[in-house]
């Protein structure tokens, strides 16, 4: 009878480090690529050329374009911007770079393969229409 208990207590002593080492995996923050917001979009004068002023959350200097996605259709353009913070690390307990509630402009030059010529512009993170400037 003692034999089992003890073997139960050594087999629960054994997994408390996994334990322990699983609750801190699933409360700590992931850096990721984010889809910041799409403020507004300035087209060029030949339609081709769309400037993206984003509202980035941390200084300019900490955030890096990871990828852009430009999908063309007769009625609308979608646009999907991804931003990472370098400055922030990879896993992490807390906020190491403070946001702001300013926020920092930050943008982006996209290529359309036909001019935009009226089209809709879309946020493709949001769904929301994104205004334009116009020249």
């Amino acid at each position: 009878m003692i034999a089992i208990r003890d073997k139960k207590l050594t087999i629960v002593l054994a997994l408390m480090p996994l334990l322990a080492i699983s609750v801190l995996f699933w409360t700590a923050h992931i850096n990721l690529p984010y889809s910041p917001t799409i403020a507004v979009v300035k087209p060029s004068a030949d339609g081709l050329t769309l400037t993206v002023h984003l509202v980035l959350r941390r200084p300019t200097s900490c955030e890096k374009v990871t990828d852009t996605a430009v999908q063309e259709s007769t009625s609308q353009v979608l646009l999907e911007i991804q931003m990472y913070d370098t400055c922030s690390p990879l896993l992490s307990w807390g906020n190491v770079v403070a946001d702001t509630l300013e926020g920092y402009p930050f943008s982006v030059n996209l290529k359309l393969q036909t001019p935009l010529a009226g089209r809709t512009l879309v946020d493709k993170a949001t769904g929301q229409k994104i205004p334009t400037l116009e020249r």
